[in-house]
């Protein structure tokens, strides 16, 4: 997985004070990042539209795109 590259999509704060990023990696799928790693995302929902609205519902908040991170890169951002 190190080539791999993941997209952030949305943030969130954590209970514990930290931040999340909801990322996507180049297969479509969802992923969550905190600086304890990688986790898959469960809650698939193949239409977008509904997709952000359940987002948001659950406190996700939407980040500007930018260029894809690697493993190690998402691992420098939250240091």
């Amino acid at each position: 997985m190190p080539s791999q590259r993941f997209t952030i999509h949305y943030r969130q704060r954590t209970r514990s004070g930290g931040v999340a990023v909801l990322v996507e990696d180049s297969a479509g799928q969802l992923h969550v990042y905190t600086g304890m790693g990688l986790r898959p995302y469960l809650r698939e929902n193949p239409d977008p539209a509904r997709r952000q609205a359940t987002l948001r519902r659950l406190g996700w908040v939407p980040v500007p795109r930018v260029a894809p991170y690697t493993l190690d890169g998402l691992q420098r951002l939250f240091g």
